[in-house]
Order: C-alpha cells, then structure tokens, then sequence
C-alpha cells in the first residue's frame, strides 16, 4: 500500500499554473520590488506582525528505514509495539521567543473562485463519473484491508511479502494520513475504528533516532488536522491529538535563530544546544505553515504560527537576493538563514514551498498580503528559467517544468522531468 501524497509535483505543478491563469486574468500583473526587511538575526526581538502591510522582515543523511516484513503481520487486535524511553520533558526552552506574532485579525477578504465551472452534467457522464469513483473507492478498500491485516498501526505496509516499515516514527503513519480519505470515502466504521487506535497513540517518543520533522509534519499534524476538518470537529480526539504533535515537534524550533532542526535528534534535545542544519531542503523548511498555522486557529495558541512565520519572514527576506531572484535554491543554510545554493526546481525537495504560499494566503483569509506577494515574485522567474517547451512530432504547445542550475552568469537548463 502506498502511503496517501500530500504533495505529489503533479499537483504542486497544476496549483502554480491554475492560480498563474486566474491571476493574470483578473488581476493586473505588477511585479514590484519587495519592502526592505530588518535583518533576519532581529528576528526574536522584534517580530513583524503580517496583518500589516509590510516591510517585515549537502542534504543530511536519510535515517535508514526498519523492515520488519519477517516478523509477521500484526492484527488490529494487537497493541503496536514499544515505541521505546519517554523523551524527558524539558521544562524550558534554550533560546525562548521575547514575543509571539499574533494570528492576522480582522474580516477575512474576499479571494476570487479559481475552481473550473463544470457543465451540466448528462446522465452518461454521471455513470461514467460514478464508476471511476467506484473503482477509486474499490482500489482503496483493498489496500486498507491490507495494512489492517499487515500493519495495523505501523508506518508502512510492505505489499508483497506482508509486515511493515517503520519510517515516519512508528506511530502509525499510513494510519493518520487515511483518516481523511476514510471520510470522504463514507467509510465511517473503519474511520472509527481508526480513531480508536489513534487514541493509544503515544507522540512523546518516536521509535527513530532521527526525526524527519518534515515528514511528521505532513502526515501526522497535517492528518489529524485535516480528519478533524473533514468531519467538522464531531472527534475531539483528533485535534487533541493534532497538539500533542505539535508539542513535540515544536522542539525542534528551539535553536538560536528559531529556524527548525529538519532532522531533530529528539532523545538528546533537551540537553544539548541544538542548532539547525547549514545544509537543509528547502521543502522540509519551507513546507510546514499550513498545518502549524492551522493548529494555532484551531487551539488559538500563537506560538504555533509564530515558530513557521519567522519561517517565512526569512523567505521573505531573501527572496530576491538569490541568484535566481524570485526563486530560492534546494539546499539552504538554515543555520545562518543563507540561500547560496545554485540548483532550482519546482519538483522534488522544493515543489511544496511554492505551494504553499497560495494554500496559506487562503488559509489566513487573505488577511496579510505577504504570502500573495511572494507567489506573485515567483511567478516571471518560473515562466522564464523553469518551464520549457519541449520537442514533440507535432510541435504540440505544452510547456514542461525542469530544474535550473546557475553557472556563473549562464544558466544551465537540466530537463528534469518532475
């Protein structure tokens, strides 16, 4: 079973053109230069609230997966295993904020509708829409069947020979990021079901030495919160959940320039002086504003938003500094909070930055003009450096996303195609 793609580049990819076409239709294209910021090192003493109109201001080694396929499988029935020591509990932060960036108020404003108007729809096309449904739907059920049998409350399912990985903290990764596809499937017994496993879940102390904050991120907090959503708040338990995560993981925020350790050495944070990496994707930095956001409307507890807002104030800062300006590169210093880095693209290990940036305008009702600027600074450089017209027999007018790197003052195009 494959775990459900919160961010698959196809759709990164279509969400970029889709809002490009409805912004160039309806709004004049005016690419001005971004307000001058406060230097990013101002950061913890002088937050800049994003209700105003602004001025405000090699990857690390993959943690090997654990394959437990001979183990064999592990009913519903059964507890999932020890997930090992308790994290101690660290009483108080290192390098403390002096003051939260409080949520945007006000009433939200009013975003244009960039969802196609379909049209009428005949009966032939409902029974064709219905049967694609219903082969989705079928196509589902026997792959959650699977992990039920095989790895019901693991991380992965290993399909063919059964048992299961453990690659996301062992907590139950394809689990939680079902829970919302359970619903919209009208699959209410197994999402139960599913709740009630989420109700033993323990977030204190993942199972790996090395925790992609990342990938927690996306799949645990992005999935109890979106399960919570989907059914309209009807399980407490989800968004109880949603903040347990977001407990822990806000550890990792606490280094000196309050950028995230995207590979947290959990176990031994509370003792040592944790700093973020020089060497980090620029998607697992730049990729966590939706749900961290999310969770502080939720809980109305700002510190949620301020830790990926000071995210994003540093993207900000920088954006047209890069070499490619509008852009940011792959790898980033996040320690120092620099984009030196020559290497581009919209596709894996950076589409979701991009991404993002119109999800969260929406997400905070378009109350703070940062994030649309941003998309909007991205836009002339991706339709310059990124996006090319490939060869094809019949000199069809389709356009293909590449990656870029930057040689000097020449650009060297890599047909990547993501």
């Amino acid at each position: 079973m494959f775990l459900p793609r919160r961010r698959l580049t196809v759709i990164a990819l279509a969400i970029c053109i889709a809002f490009s076409l409805w912004y160039f239709n309806n709004i004049q294209y005016n690419l001005r230069p971004l307000a001058p910021l406060p230097s990013s090192q101002d950061s913890l003493k002088q937050p800049q609230s994003p209700s105003e109109d602004f001025p405000v201001p090699k990857p690390p080694p993959q943690t090997p997966t654990q394959d437990h396929g001979t183990s064999g499988p592990v009913p519903p029935s059964q507890p999932a295993p020890p997930t090992g020591p308790k994290i101690k509990a660290q009483k108080s932060e290192r390098y403390p904020v002096q003051s939260i960036i409080p949520l945007p108020g006000g009433t939200p404003a009013k975003i244009s509708k960039i969802q196609h108007v379909f049209s009428i729809e005949t009966s032939d096309d409902r029974a064709e829409r219905e049967e694609r449904l219903a082969a989705v739907k079928k196509s589902f059920i026997h792959s959650w069947q699977g992990y039920k049998k095989h790895a019901w409350k693991q991380d992965e399912l290993l399909p063919v020979k059964g048992g299961y990985l453990t690659t996301f903290g062992g907590w139950g990764a394809t689990l939680v990021d079902s829970l919302d596809s359970l619903w919209l499937m009208g699959l209410k017994d197994d999402f139960e079901d599913a709740v009630k496993a989420v109700e033993e879940m323990d977030f204190s102390s993942p199972n790996m030495e090395d925790l992609n904050v990342f990938e927690t991120t996306i799949r645990y907090l992005g999935g109890f919160l979106g399960a919570y959503d989907v059914s309209n708040g009807q399980y407490p338990i989800l968004l109880s959940k949603a903040k347990e995560v977001g407990e822990f993981l806000y550890g990792a925020f606490d280094t000196p320039n309050r950028m995230p350790v995207t590979r947290w050495k959990w176990e031994s944070a509370p003792e040592t002086k944790q700093e973020a990496h020089p060497n980090a994707l620029i998607a697992e930095v730049g990729s966590l504003t939706l749900e961290f956001t999310r969770l502080a409307q939720l809980t109305d507890d700002p510190k949620f938003y301020d830790a990926v807002q000071r995210i994003t104030n540093v993207l900000y800062e920088h954006q047209k500094l890069t070499v490619l300006p509008g852009l940011w590169p792959v790898i980033m210093d996040a320690q120092r909070g620099q984009f030196d880095d020559v290497g581009f693209t919209l596709g894996g290990m950076a589409d979701s930055t991009y991404e993002y940036l119109p999800k969260q305008h929406m997400l905070l009702g378009g109350l703070t003009k940062q994030y649309r600027k941003m998309y909007e600074a991205t836009l002339a450089p991706i339709m310059k450096h990124i996006f090319f017209r490939p060869m094809t027999p019949d000199d069809a007018d389709i356009l293909v996303s590449s990656g870029v790197r930057v040689n000097g003052n020449a650009e060297t195009i890599v047909p990547d195609f993501e």
